[in-house]
């Protein structure tokens, strides 16, 4: 086992070390209470009112994720609070082991995820083959890819772990071992268990969004809708993939030829925990049964005598709203401002995240601080783009403006012509 003072100097001070342990406690508490409800949930009749091999595999993403929280996220917000590893020697290596196994293993099911949402859409007379013994059987199979990097481990160097102060976790030491390097084995894992996955996302997820776009078009022609409801929710869940491992694969790409800067790494590797705690609030967005579904255990929580004509209200409210929906004729859910709310929301704050992690640590580097600088003008540019992508009338008036500017040049090139002529 390698020893913790191998990568002191990487050591944190108070109020960084403390504002990352908050980002790994709200982790965990989003991981632990999310997953949890969505595994309920998926064994409830109507929560989840989608296909049962996507339903199968959703399950799967949740055990997944609850996996590596209580194996990395819960033992690095406890180092980082303690400033060292109080856990012990068995489980810094239970850490490594299955920290390298499950989370390229959730990788692999949002990749049968988007794969199997996308053959639902092109061949629905063949999705009633598409069962809950199939979906755990491909679930097995994708395990096997997953089990390289410990495999690896095993056979390579097996004790070449130990505490690394840049992740506040136990890590695999790579640079213990030349073979790593030399035979390009860790090179060729990461290829397998990383890229190759979000390639698969990303080759699957462009699909089923033209897809769904070409049907919603075919749909307006005869006054029908479009079931957006499963495509979105994995078309959310490929993007919050993407956004999460992308600075990990591009770190590495670059450690092949510079040396990369410690607080890079660190930044990289906490990035990846966003696609743990992600999923429910993406179900929560999207999968309105499933809203039915946590709707229906706030009511039905036992609350203190005091709160309970809250509740009795609240509960007269949604029966009241649920009646004069019925009442309606049936229509569309107005997405749109809630979608354009919630991108404008995540834009803002994937643009001013790294000024915030600059201005709460004392790590100043230059590279960093102008590149932190460049990211935030990000924000204001992307509200046009925004606006054209998700608001309807806002798309009609710029359409409607490009025509008559278009028929005024028209119209302007054919009197010249004219005037030519004569």
């Amino acid at each position: 086992m390698i020893p913790a003072n191998k990568t002191v100097e990487y050591q944190l001070d108070g109020v960084e070390r403390v504002s990352w342990a908050l980002y790994h406690i709200i982790i965990c508490i989003s991981s632990y209470v999310g997953d949890s409800l969505i595994l309920c949930a998926s064994y409830q009749k109507d929560a989840f009112r989608l296909n049962k091999f996507i339903v199968t595999i959703v399950q799967h993403i949740a055990v997944s994720d609850l996996a590596y929280t209580t194996c990395s996220v819960l033992p690095g917000a406890i180092s980082l609070l303690t400033n060292s590893w109080v856990l012990g020697d068995v489980l810094c290596y239970v850490r490594v082991y299955l920290g390298f196994l499950t989370y390229p293993l959730g990788l692999g099911l949002i990749a049968v995820l988007t794969t199997s949402k996308l053959a639902i859409l092109k061949f629905p007379l063949r999705s009633a083959g598409m069962t809950e013994k199939r979906a755990r059987l491909i679930c097995r199979l994708v395990l096997i890819p997953a089990l390289i990097f410990p495999v690896s481990f095993l056979v390579v160097d097996r004790d070449a772990v130990g505490f690394d102060y840049k992740t506040y976790v136990c890590d695999y030491f790579f640079s213990e071992n030349d073979i790593w390097h030399k035979m390009g084995v860790r090179r060729i894992n990461i290829i397998l268990t990383l890229l190759v996955p979000n390639l698969v996302i990303m080759a699957t997820t462009i699909p089923t969004l033209m897809y769904l776009a070409a049907a919603r078009k075919s749909a307006k022609r005869v006054r029908g809708s479009v079931p957006w409801q499963g495509a979105l929710t994995v078309a959310l869940t490929a993007i919050v993939c993407w956004a999460s491992t992308l600075p990990f694969i591009v770190l590495f790409i670059i450690s092949q030829v510079v040396e990369v800067d410690p607080y890079f790494v660190r930044i990289a590797k906490f990035a990846l925990m966003i696609n743990i705690m992600s999923n429910f609030y993406i179900y929560a967005l999207t999968i309105k049964s499933f809203r039915r579904f946590l709707l229906s255990k706030i009511l039905s929580m036992e609350l203190p005598a005091s709160l309970k004509d809250s509740r009795a209200t609240l509960s007269h409210i949604s029966a009241a709203a649920a009646r004069k929906s019925a009442k309606r004729v049936r229509g569309s859910v107005p997405w749109q401002g809630a979608f354009t709310v919630a991108l404008t929301a995540i834009v803002s704050c994937v643009s001013n995240f790294p000024t915030i992690i600059l201005t709460v640590s004392k790590y100043h580097n230059p590279y960093f601080a102008r590149s932190s600088k460049f990211i935030m003008n990000i924000n204001i540019m992307a509200n046009f783009f925004i606006y054209t992508l998700t608001v309807k009338s806002f798309r009609n008036f710029l359409r409607t403006k490009f025509l008559s500017i278009q028929r005024r040049f028209t119209k302007s090139s054919t009197e010249k012509t004219s005037r030519s002529g004569s």
